[in-house]
């Protein structure tokens, strides 16, 4: 007669299904640490955005257009140049496409948000630092007007951080392209 044998499972059984399990569970719990860069890539997103559209509308309209970036007030804004009044004048009666209010994005001044660090343009070799990125009406080649003398952009730099974060949205001369790093 033959022994019957016992139901139940053998260790090697027990660790391969616990080890399968541990590994669907790895994959299948989210990573919370992603709330930090998700925060920081929705900022970052809507700035380029913000910049992408002025450029669009400058070659459109052929108006110049572009952005303010205020640090103080911890706010980028888009506005139109209106030149048919001297001395020219910024009119900020541009809206979000989507959300049909005005263009413009509010960050925190505190550790609790988003924050705008840095905010810097220089034109024409250095004669021209600025809070503004402006584009020339008709063409969208990044250029800003100083008395009267249009200045090609050299460089554009704006630098946001969350928590231990940070992402750097820059806008390269004459092409206008905008990229984030």
């Amino acid at each position: 007669m033959r022994a019957r044998r016992e139901q139940g499972y053998t260790l090697t059984e027990l660790v391969v299904t616990l080890s399968i399990m541990a590994i669907i569970a790895a994959i299948a719990i989210p990573d919370f640490t992603s709330d930090e860069t998700a925060k920081l890539d929705i900022a970052t997103a809507n700035v380029v955005g913000a910049i992408r559209f002025a450029h669009s509308e400058s070659i459109r309209t052929g108006l110049r257009y572009g952005v303010v970036a205020d640090q103080g007030n911890q706010s980028i804004r888009v506005y139109r140049v209106d030149t048919s009044v001297e001395p020219a004048t910024l009119l900020y009666d541009n809206y979000d496409p989507l959300t049909k209010k005005p263009y413009e994005l509010i960050f925190s001044s505190d550790e609790s948000d988003v924050v705008m660090a840095e905010a810097g343009f220089e034109y024409g070799g250095g004669a021209l630092s600025a809070d503004y990125l402006e584009f020339s009406g008709g063409t969208g080649i990044p250029a800003a007007s100083s008395a009267g003398i249009l200045r090609l952009l050299d460089s554009a730099v704006l630098r946001f951080s969350y928590r231990n974060a940070s992402k750097t949205v820059s806008v390269s001369p004459m092409t206008a392209r905008v990229t984030v790093q």
